[in-house]
């Protein structure tokens, strides 16, 4: 037999896969210990894309307000009634104070279906009607965007110092890559561009491709341009929400299918893959963005790969 290889702790700790992961159950455990955070908001739509709604709006309510009638429910017709006046005024403002008050009755409701019914209209007008970039822009949602990125900014450095990354130039450098997801997040944002498939990620593609392609990324930036890093630690966090909500909704046999599909799915594209001539490493890395999750898998693949 031969020797037992020694195994080098300083070079695992060091691999930012490995850096990754402690700094994911890091934030976990901040969080079940009771700690609290509200993420900034980026959702916002124009006026004229919430007046496009205005119709569907009254519809909906005016047969929310019939059943309700129908049902003997005073409560909910009365603030269906007030809620299709401020439709009619056009004031978003008036729009989504009425279509709380419409959320806010259906809790007294006595019929459950109406009371559902009712929830659920008032959430979605209140929601549209209060996505607007004055809400982004509001002092409350920028400062809750600032403690994020204090927060993020700490993990980094202290993922950096562990790795033996050159810590100060991450301290210069993450805040741009922060402002550049922000705006990404904030083109994204919009109902129009979302409704045709235009998400974050494609945003934060295009402003780094015109970045590296006009100005070019100066040295002391690209330390904080640690992509598998950050991608690793969300995939920390996005399996812990998986294993603590999915297998409780979906049980054994619902685990046993999404293994099943995973496999299938991976094995599948890999075939394809290989009988249109790419090779294995470019085709694990399709199978793995098919079957699991898209871009975080296609990144963390071609790490791996």
């Amino acid at each position: 037999m031969g020797e037992r290889q020694a195994i080098d702790w300083t070079t695992l700790w060091k691999k930012d896969d490995w850096m990754s992961v402690w700094i994911g159950f890091l934030i976990l455990i901040v969080f079940m210990a009771g700690v609290t955070f509200k993420l900034p908001s980026w959702r916002w739509m124009t006026d004229g894309a919430f007046g496009e709604k205005f119709a569907g709006f009254n519809k909906k309510v005016e047969s929310l307000g019939k059943d309700a009638e129908a049902k003997d429910e005073k409560g909910i017709q009365a603030q269906a009634v007030a809620l299709k006046t401020a439709l009619e005024s056009k004031d978003r403002k008036a729009i989504g104070d009425a279509a709380g008050k419409l959320e806010k009755s259906a809790k007294d409701a006595k019929n459950k279906d109406i009371g559902k019914k009712a929830d659920k209209l008032g959430k979605d007008i209140k929601r549209d009607a209060g996505s607007t970039i004055e809400k982004i822009m509001s002092g409350a949602n920028l400062l809750n965007a600032l403690y994020l990125l204090i927060g993020l900014w700490i993990l980094g450095l202290i993922g950096m110092a562990f790795m033996g990354m050159p810590v100060g130039k991450f301290t210069l450098g993450f805040p741009i890559i922060f402002i550049l997801s922000a705006i990404s997040f904030f083109v994204a944002g919009n109902t129009t561009l979302s409704y045709y498939g235009l998400e974050v990620v494609f945003w934060a593609l295009l402003f780094g491709l015109l970045v590296s392609n006009t100005i070019g990324v100066p040295d002391w930036l690209k330390t904080a341009v640690k992509t598998e890093f950050f991608i690793k630690i969300g995939l920390v966090l996005l399996g812990a929400e998986v294993l603590f909500t999915t297998i409780a909704k979906v049980g054994a046999y619902g685990m046993v299918q999404s293994i099943i599909v995973i496999g299938a799915v991976f094995y599948v594209t890999m075939w394809v893959a290989r009988k249109i001539g790419l090779d294995d490493e470019f085709a694990s890395i399709l199978g793995s963005a098919v079957s699991i999750c898209g871009v975080s898998a296609a990144i963390a693949a071609g790490g791996a790969v």
